[in-house]
């Protein structure tokens, strides 16, 4: 968040609001500013032979047992934030979960892909917590292909998604501090 305590006070607890409904806690924070082209749809640099691609998913009742399926196969990641499996409810959420003050229309749940097979999802709010921003809640690879650089292709595609907007000039990503992994 900005420099200026008080704001950065008042941005964590709108974050620490939105991010409870994911079943998350004590945040961290860390703000780049991003640049790239326009797709809803990106296809990236080929790792090996295999295919990474990032999409946007709509919410349909196929998107959503998707999407849970992934939370599943990261229960380390569940475990290390709520202390708990992951909820039943949590594919659902991804797609439901706003911030105060967020309209749906702001909202991309986007699809990671690792050889034409959905492995990940990413939470992204477009104009948030201000219009200028764009707000990363969540990046999530299954365990089973994590340190294969997917994570960070995604973060990639993310920056060409945002620079597409012409109305974002940073993206903020919050990382749950009990989450070790995601720090490099």
């Amino acid at each position: 968040c900005e420099s200026n305590g008080a704001q950065q006070n008042g941005c964590r607890q709108r974050l620490e609001d939105y991010l409870s409904c994911h079943r998350r806690f004590p945040l961290a924070f860390a703000c780049s500013e991003t640049f790239a082209q326009e797709t809803e749809s990106i296809e990236h640099s080929k790792m090996s032979h295999i295919q990474f691609g990032l999409h946007r998913m709509s919410g349909t009742e196929e998107d959503v047992s998707a999407v849970q399926n992934v939370l599943d196969a990261i229960p380390n990641y569940s475990l290390a934030i709520s202390g708990a499996i992951t909820p039943a409810d949590a594919g659902s959420s991804v797609f439901t979960s706003f911030p105060p003050g967020c309209r749906e229309d702001q909202k991309w749940v986007l699809g990671i892909t690792y050889d034409q097979t959905l492995v990940g999802v990413v939470d992204l709010i477009r104009g948030y917590p201000v219009p200028s921003s764009a707000y990363v809640g969540l990046v999530a690879v299954s365990e089973a292909v994590q340190r294969r650089g997917i994570g960070r292709a995604a973060v990639a595609g993310i920056e060409q998604i945002v620079k597409s907007w012409q109305c974002c000039d940073r993206v903020r990503l919050a990382i749950v501090a009990t989450n070790i992994t995601a720090v490099p």
